[in-house]
C-alpha cells in the first residue's frame, strides 16, 4: 500500500514551480488558510482555496502534471502495472493510465456523516469526485465495503476485466 502525499486534496497537492520541502505542513497551512476563508467569506472549498491566492487544484495544471507524481514513483518503484486504486478523483485514474497502468478503482468514503456531507458533496461538484451522492453510510460501514471489495478483487472472486 502506497499512500502519495503530494495527491493528498486539491490545494495541498504539486503546485507549478514551487519547492516545498515539507508537503504536510505546506498542506496543513493551505488547508487552514482554505478553512478560513470558507468561514469568513462563506464560500465553498474551492473558493476557499482561490481566497487565498492558488487554484482549487493545481495538479491539473500543465495537462496534469501533479498527477504524474504517482506513476513517476511506481515506475521508479518497479510496481506492477496492475494497481487497486482507492480514489473518487477521475484525473487520477486517467493520468495512471496514460502512463500505461491498469486500474482497478475501489470507491473511496463519500458522504460517512453529516459533518462530512457538504465536503464530501463539494468535491462531487467543484472538484468532478465519482460516486459522491446522498447515501450517509458510517465510516465502519464504508470501511468494511471496501475491505470486502479489496478482498474480493485479491482473491479473484469478482469478474474483473484483464
Amino acid at each position: 500500500m502506497l499512500h502519495v502525499d503530494s495527491q493528498n486534496g486539491m490545494g495541498s497537492g504539486y503546485t507549478e514551480n514551487e519547492f516545498v520541502s515539507d508537503l504536510s505542513e505546506r498542506a496543513s497551512m493551505r488547508h487552514r488558510g482554505e478553512y478560513t476563508s470558507e468561514q469568513v467569506y462563506k464560500t465553498t472549498m474551492y473558493g476557499g482555496f482561490t481566497t487565498i491566492g492558488i487554484d482549487g487544484d493545481p495538479r491539473k495544471e500543465n495537462n496534469c502534471v501533479g498527477y504524474k507524481i504517482t506513476p513517476v514513483i511506481l515506475d521508479f518503484l518497479g510496481v506492477n502495472k496492475k494497481v487497486i486504486m482507492l480514489t473518487n478523483n477521475v484525473l487520477k485514474i486517467n493520468k495512471m493510465e496514460s502512463f500505461g497502468y491498469k486500474i482497478i478503482r475501489v470507491k473511496s468514503i463519500g458522504l460517512v456523516n453529516v459533518a462530512g456531507a457538504v465536503e464530501a458533496k463539494e468535491r462531487g461538484t467543484e472538484f468532478h469526485h465519482m460516486d459522491i451522492n446522498e447515501d450517509i453510510i458510517s465510516f465502519k460501514e464504508d470501511y468494511n465495503r471496501m475491505r470486502t471489495e479489496i478482498s474480493n478483487i485479491v482473491n479473484g472472486e469478482n469478474d474483473y476485466e484483464n
